[in-house]
């Protein structure tokens, strides 16, 4: 029988630093790391990983974020998910979407159809439309909802509206009309990266025997940031290994509003696993606690004195949609460097920024001729723009490094 265990404590107790040191005690005891699978929160977290580990030897590490390893598995099944495609060229190898080139493409589609009179009574832009479409494909997929349910449900929030009824069916008609389009150019978005794995995979009782037999232990990190599909997946992996090891933080799930759900996580994985309380005592002094509240309160009550020693506190921005609050975000930026506030003296703080929010927020801005800078922890150094030109003139100033530009 399996043995499983989760570690549940908040962040600095050890919980990953337990993860490490069981990985390398089963590299140690002559398990092949091509059996080994770990399950992180994102890329800067695998890279954390590999950079910690210490191993003696080992083959090919298997360290992946929930939607690496499925990009992972639609690769390497591709010829028999492609076989049950409709429509489209073969191809041999599927081409995987970023997210600013789907929320392009999407909005394409979007400006195509409003010439035929779609959406009229929708003041938002092509963009902003597109944005909020790519996003509903996105949760749809996360919380294992086919598109049909969620041209369904989407038509159940009208709430009598005449005028939402009518663009929540046309906005379902353009969600069906994009996933055709990426099906027959075997283009893949994130979203039909995720379906087709749950249905063409995950559905599969071949598929599954061959996932068992593939990872004989799983360790999984952050697993309250997980989404549903990804709490499957750890599920089913759950019942096929020999042993695992899971860490999840009771004061996490920060990702909530891209598809985190801590809660889900609680009822799927924990029943099975032995859950080891850890120490407790790691959690953040009464004076920053205090602080932290207070800003939220000034935030909730929508207090716009200066408070903090002179800390602005702006108030919320309310909308609809998502495109719309970070069209507005932008407004009240470029409105705040015309009354002779210094870009640099303005910060953005949000619980997650993920490629839409930068991307979006970047481009808003760029437009007014301010500079976006992303200070997240995860965004490694060489992303940036000007250390990318740095790196570019260090390899171009010494040659002796024979590395390409």
């Amino acid at each position: 029988m399996a043995m499983n265990r989760l570690l549940y404590g908040p962040i600095g107790c050890g919980k990953t630093t337990d993860l490490l040191a069981r990985y390398e005690d089963l590299v140690n005891s002559g398990v092949p790391t091509g059996k080994i699978l770990v399950l992180v929160l994102n890329a800067p977290t695998v890279s954390d990983w590999r950079s910690r580990l210490s191993l003696a030897k080992s083959g090919s590490l298997n360290i992946f974020t929930y939607f690496g390893f499925v990009q992972r598995e639609i690769t390497r099944c591709w010829r028999e998910i492609e076989s049950s495609l409709i429509g489209g060229a073969n191809s041999l190898e599927p081409t995987f979407m970023t997210t600013e080139t789907a929320q392009y493409l999407m909005g394409l589609l979007v400006e195509e159809h409003r010439a035929l009179q779609y959406f009229p009574e929708v003041r938002a832009t092509a963009q902003q439309i597109s944005i909020q479409l790519i996003d509903n494909l996105n949760q749809a997929s996360l919380n294992g909802l086919s598109l049909e349910e969620a041209g369904k449900r989407l038509l159940q929030a009208h709430n009598g509206d005449k005028d939402k009824i009518a663009a929540f069916g046309q906005s379902s008609e353009l969600m069906n009309a994009f996933r055709r389009k990426c099906i027959d150019s075997r283009c893949i978005d994130y979203s039909l990266t995720v379906d087709l794995f749950n249905s063409k995979l995950i559905a599969n009782p071949g598929y599954l025997a061959e996932l068992n037999n593939t990872w004989e232990d799983l360790l999984v990190d952050n697993l309250e940031e997980t989404v549903p599909a990804a709490q499957d997946l750890i599920t089913v992996l759950l019942k096929g290994a020999k042993e695992s090891l899971l860490a999840f933080d009771p004061t996490g799930g920060h990702g909530v509003f891209f598809g985190a759900d801590p809660q889900s996580a609680q009822a799927k994985i924990f029943p099975l696993c032995e859950v080891e309380v850890l120490n407790t005592s790691y959690i953040a002094p009464p004076a920053l606690t205090e602080f932290a509240q207070g800003v939220a309160d000034k935030i909730l009550t929508g207090a716009e004195e200066d408070c903090f020693a002179g800390m602005g506190i702006m108030g919320q921005i309310f909308t609809q949609l998502r495109g719309d609050m970070i069209k507005e975000t932008g407004k009240r930026i470029t409105e705040l460097v015309e009354q002779g506030i210094p870009p640099e003296e303005i910060a953005v703080i949000a619980p997650t920024v993920d490629k839409v929010l930068e991307f979006s927020l970047g481009r808003a801005l760029e437009q007014q001729g301010i500079t976006l800078v992303n200070l997240t922890r995860g965004k490694r150094l060489l992303d940036q723009p000007f250390a990318q030109a740095l790196v570019s003139l260090a390899l171009l100033v010494y040659p002796e490094w024979r590395l390409e530009v």
